[in-house]
């Protein structure tokens, strides 16, 4: 089979709440192959920035804040949210980073914290 947008729906649809951080950055890491998104660590920091940006307004209109008035009020929070998570699995990929153990590395270490 040809590893191409067919292909990669076909794993997006095999998908599941099951779905390991492993498969998810394998995913991501076929997608960038595939879409030839090989991006060096800055450009990729400044598309991480820019989704930031985008899922911040999202946020803001969800909640009714400042808004343009002469701009769509559709709110999309959960899709700026996903293309934050896929630059955050393409900056895995460039530091060779288990997000789940650097999840859970993390997490220890955050339970040791006094927090207040």
């Amino acid at each position: 089979m040809e590893k191409d947008n067919d292909y990669l729906r076909d794993q997006i649809l095999k998908m599941n709440e099951d779905t390991s951080l492993k498969t998810l950055q394998e995913y991501s890491n076929e997608m960038e192959d595939i879409r030839g998104f090989k991006n060096d660590i800055y450009q990729t920091m400044l598309y991480l920035t820019e989704e930031m940006g985008e899922l911040a307004k999202e946020v803001r209109k969800s909640e009714k804040l400042y808004l343009d008035e002469a701009k769509s009020k559709d709110v999309d929070v959960d899709g700026e949210l996903a293309d934050v998570f896929m630059y955050v699995l393409s900056l895995a990929r460039i530091y060779n980073i288990n997000l789940l153990d650097a999840f859970k590395n993390k997490e220890l270490k955050n339970c040791e914290r006094v927090w207040k």
